[in-house]
């Protein structure tokens, strides 16, 4: 459901996932416009030593919400990968 520009890996344990955006990408307003659509998502720049540089990563959780919030959540963050990544 996300758009094939934006690449994930499957992950094997822990409570997070990493999505990256094409490089070059900014991914802090995929973050905010997520917040509007109340899908909370961390800018990858949070873990970096410059949070002030634009990382191209989103890290999402996946330890809290439901299974149902988690279906709800990717469907909302794949629609809106398509309309930034459109064109």
């Amino acid at each position: 459901c996300f758009h094939p520009a934006v690449r994930f890996s499957r992950p094997q344990g822990g409570l997070f996932q990493m999505v990256w955006f094409p490089e070059g990408t900014d991914a802090m307003p995929f973050v905010q416009e997520a917040l509007k659509r109340k899908v909370i998502t961390v800018p990858g720049s949070a873990f970096t030593t410059d949070p002030d540089q634009p990382s191209n990563g989103v890290r999402l959780n996946f330890s809290l919400p439901s299974q149902e919030q988690i279906v709800a959540g990717v469907r909302i963050l794949g629609e809106l990968t398509h309309e930034m990544l459109k064109g």
